[in-house]
């Protein structure tokens, strides 16, 4: 598989892994409203009861109190279990959303790496043609410099050349 190969395929992979993140994304918001509203519907449910029996505490009771109150906490007992459900199935959302964001990280990770090899094979073969169009260059003006029985060369590599060309001797150990 040629180097092009595993960039093209990294770069889908992350394709893949963003559209599926996108999904998930959808389908978590979608459960966490669905969620919501069961528990919307739980505290209004619940505000109203605490509103009857508030009022009923001050003196100011109805003849339907205790139908209200028993509608309501059959509203409640019967929304208790639609919540745990609701719940369940968004954090089951909420982990493949996780998961699927992870997948993207992974993926993207797994580019930038694909891109840095290549970027850095590029520069190895581009710095090898430098290292032998500079060896050349070295090669003829010494034999300029015989010829003319200069012995002080006028060119050197700078400071700042010579400084990381030692650096990678040293790193690849050849000092």
């Amino acid at each position: 598989m040629s180097s092009s190969d595993l960039v093209v395929n990294a770069a889908h992979a992350l394709a893949v892994a963003s559209t599926h993140v996108e999904k998930a994304s959808e389908n978590f918001a979608a459960t966490v409203e669905r969620r919501d509203l069961v528990q919307e519907r739980i505290d209004a449910l619940t505000r109203g009861r605490q509103q009857i029996i508030g009022r009923r505490q001050a003196g100011d009771q109805h003849p339907d109190d205790g139908a209200s109150l028993a509608l309501i906490a059959a509203d409640l007992e019967g929304l208790a279990p639609m919540l745990l459900d609701a719940e369940a199935i968004t954090s089951d959302a909420k982990e493949r959303c996780t998961a699927a964001q992870a997948a993207v990280r992974i993926a993207e990770q797994t580019l930038e790496g694909i891109e840095a090899f290549e970027a850095e094979t590029a520069l190895i073969a581009h710095a090898s043609r430098l290292d032998q169009l500079l060896l050349e260059t070295v090669r003829r003006f010494n034999a300029v410099r015989q010829r003319i029985g200069s012995g002080t060369p006028k060119w050197g590599p700078s400071p700042a050349l010579a400084l990381e060309l030692r650096k990678l001797q040293a790193a690849r150990r050849e000092l």
